[in-house]
């Protein structure tokens, strides 16, 4: 300000009239009187902003477009006026604030010489505003989070959605004979009958009943899921062998993307119903408990389930052995449920799923490269948490069963002898199609005797 003084003092200074005590004036040149003007005119653009930004004062000044005054003034105001500020640490920041507000109004082309009306928007912040000596500390906060703003991971693992399980078999909503589907009666007709004709009979009517897409095939696939959990375990092979019966008809009739499109809704669905019935998701939180969220139904100590309820899971994972050995599923997805069935052993009820499941699977569940290795894999992990279990033979049945730590082991051995049987140095030359000898342990199975009496 004190310049600002000076400034207006040697301006009224050149401009005073001339009188007759004077001294003769020196006559200017273009030149000195070219850099008055422009040093006037700076001396203008102070007022102009003076007025603009303090609406009380009387000054007004034309329109300018520069900002060099402005900048001194204001550095020279900071130095004046630093103290009155210090006593109050939250206004410093505003203070430099301001600067910048004035200095960005100072850069733009078009300034008015009068105060505009207030806005909600406007960046000037007014001299009348006062301070909170009292307020609070300004804490900003982190702008939330956008996913379109996270910055792309190239090597990032490809996105898998995962798609909800099927609801837990439940034997009471299991359809009947009797159902509106136009194809329906011959479905209900070749999974009651066991001969090979009447199945293909009946497989050729159900596939020319109806017009098949995705979604009508879904509907089929969860039928045969349905039967194969209901029957008993000699019905079984039945549902297994007309499912292959229609699987031929549906890739003859409307080709193999049809055909391949029912064994997926298959295994979608008789997998997504085994893991209900048999996968318990272990909390991270309690490594000791297991978390029943995702599978509220899973068998284990925990959840005992209803007589029907293991009856018809014990079905179910036959069903999924003897797709397997009808070339509908693939050989990944029985060893997926091995997998979660050795996982979550700590019941008998485990080693009878186990024992089921790879008894109707056959000696084609192992083949391929190194088969005598993934053999011995197998049963040695397989043997070490079934002999936990015979450990606490008097807990070992969910169902509160009573057995006895001699017979548990005595099941052990005779489904690893049954599996060990199929390593390649000790089978002897057999068709794939000649079950003899499955059927024969089948009968011999102690286990299985055993299980069946309780």
């Amino acid at each position: 300000m004190a310049v600002k003084h000076h400034l207006i003092e040697l301006n009224k200074l050149f401009e005073k009239p001339a009188t007759c005590n004077d001294l003769t004036r020196v006559t200017q040149s273009p030149d000195d009187r070219a850099w008055l003007d422009q040093f006037f005119a700076r001396v203008h653009l102070v007022n102009s902003i003076h007025s603009t930004l303090h609406p009380s004062s009387a000054d007004s000044s034309p329109r300018s477009y520069n900002s060099t005054l402005v900048e001194e003034e204001m550095n020279c105001k900071l130095i004046e006026d630093f103290s009155m500020y210090t006593t109050d640490p939250y206004c410093i920041e505003d203070l430099w604030g301001n600067n910048m507000q004035h200095k960005s109004l100072s850069l733009c082309t078009d300034i008015p010489s009068y105060a505009s009306a207030y806005s909600p928007s406007s960046t000037v912040t007014s001299s009348t505003t006062s301070f909170n000596p009292h307020a609070a500390p300004f804490s900003p906060h982190a702008a939330p989070f956008s996913p379109h703003a996270a910055p792309f991971n190239p090597h990032a693992a490809p996105f898998v959605p995962n798609h909800p399980s099927p609801p837990p078999l439940d034997p009471s909503s299991f359809p009947n004979e009797h159902s509106e589907l136009p194809w329906f009666p011959y479905f209900w007709a070749g999974v009651s009958s066991k001969d090979q004709a009447t199945q293909l009979a009946n497989a050729t009517a159900l596939v020319d009943s109806a017009a098949w897409d995705s979604e009508s095939l879904a509907a089929l696939s969860q039928h045969f899921c349905w039967k194969g959990a209901e029957a008993s375990e000699d019905g079984v092979g039945a549902v297994a062998a007309f499912a292959q019966a229609v699987h031929g008809q549906i890739s003859e009739h409307y080709g193999d993307w049809y055909a391949n499109c029912l064994t997926q809704h298959i295994r979608e669905i008789v997998v997504g119903h085994f893991k209900g019935c048999w996968k318990s998701i272990r909390c991270l939180e309690l490594p000791n408990s297991l978390a029943l969220e995702d599978h509220p139904e899973a068998i284990n100590h925990l959840n005992p389930p209803t007589p029907e309820y293991l009856a018809s899971a014990l079905s179910l994972t036959t069903f999924i052995g003897a797709l397997f050995a009808t070339g509908l599923l693939p050989r990944s997805t029985i060893h997926h449920c091995l997998s979660i069935l050795v996982a979550d052993l700590s019941a008998i009820e485990h080693i009878h799923a186990t024992h089921l499941l790879v008894l109707h699977a056959t000696a084609k569940l192992w083949r391929g490269k190194d088969v005598n290795k993934a053999i011995k894999d197998f049963v040695t992990s397989f043997t070490q948490r079934a002999s936990c279990v015979a450990e606490s033979a008097e807990e070992a049945s969910v169902m509160g069963a009573r057995w006895t730590k001699g017979e548990i082991r005595a099941w052990i051995k005779e489904i690893a002898d049954m599996i060990n049987k199929w390593q390649v140095t000790r089978r002897v030359q057999q068709d794939d199609s000649n079950l003899d000898f499955v059927v024969g342990d089948r009968l011999n199975s102690f286990g299985l005797q055993m299980a069946r009496r309780r």
